[in-house]
């Protein structure tokens, strides 16, 4: 676990619960600071701003700002941005409408070229059946930032992003092009962060099977499985691509 160079941290469920932090992965990346090993935060939750975080994992016990944050909304927004993309219609946080528009995405069109969808806590059933109808009318593309279709609060979960995605598919009729984890447009945008390391340096560590664990096999990255969020170790061993290290925590 400490040859490589480069952590990859998924957020919920692994570093944190909701707002219950989780002690042994707090303590684990303490370490790795002192190492000087370098911290990636990769997330799919788009709904996170980078100032918001670090006051969230400053108050959750991480002792150092010396690490980097990767969001799906951040990646999404440069994806638009190197397709040409100009002008959407998105449903979606008001973190992905902030990169959006860093990037001059206009973000209400009336001839969007794309629509976009994230997780948005206040997305009413309106908003999910006019993206479904945009897209049909129009016949443009659906974009999301990422499928997890739940996610940890404390003790239990509540739904993620995948779920609203999943509701405009349904009455689409199309497939959305992801984003976030397991796609390679993560990892992509991480790599022209730290041109200096090679995949073999790399580690990525999550509680997800379908996006943490799967981003780092599709992705050729080493992975560690932690038990403290979606899947459980039993589910993960009845997998048939198996991550490189399992923990029930760190």
């Amino acid at each position: 676990m400490h040859k490589y160079q480069v952590y990859l941290f998924d957020l919920d469920g692994t570093v944190y619960a909701g707002n219950r932090p989780i002690e042994s992965c707090i303590s684990f990346i303490n370490q790795l600071i002192k190492q000087e090993k370098k911290v990636v935060f990769v997330t799919n939750n788009a709904t996170l701003m980078e100032k918001s975080l670090r006051s969230k994992l400053c108050k959750m016990g991480i002792e150092s700002n010396n690490y980097t944050f990767v969001s799906s909304a951040m990646v999404c927004a440069l994806y638009l941005k190197n397709q040409g993309i100009q002008q959407i219609h998105l449903l979606g946080s008001d973190a992905l409408a902030f990169f959006c528009k860093k990037e001059n995405i206009e973000i209400h069109s009336k001839n969007p070229q794309a629509v976009v969808v994230s997780l948005d806590i206040s997305a009413t059933y309106e908003q999910i059946a006019e993206a479904a109808y945009i897209i049909q009318k129009q016949q443009i593309p659906l974009i999301a930032t990422n499928m997890d279709l739940r996610l940890p609060k404390d003790e239990f979960f509540v739904p993620g992003a995948g779920t609203i995605v999943f509701m405009v598919e349904q009455a689409a009729g199309v497939k959305a092009y992801v984003i976030g984890k397991p796609a390679h447009h993560m990892i992509a945008y991480i790599q022209k962060k730290y041109p200096h390391y090679r995949k073999e340096q790399f580690l990525m560590i999550g509680d997800n099977y379908f996006t943490d664990i799967t981003f780092g096999i599709e992705n050729s990255i080493d992975t560690c499985f932690v038990e403290t969020g979606v899947h459980t170790m039993e589910f993960v061993e009845q997998q048939k691509k198996q991550p490189t290290f399992k923990y029930a925590h760190l």
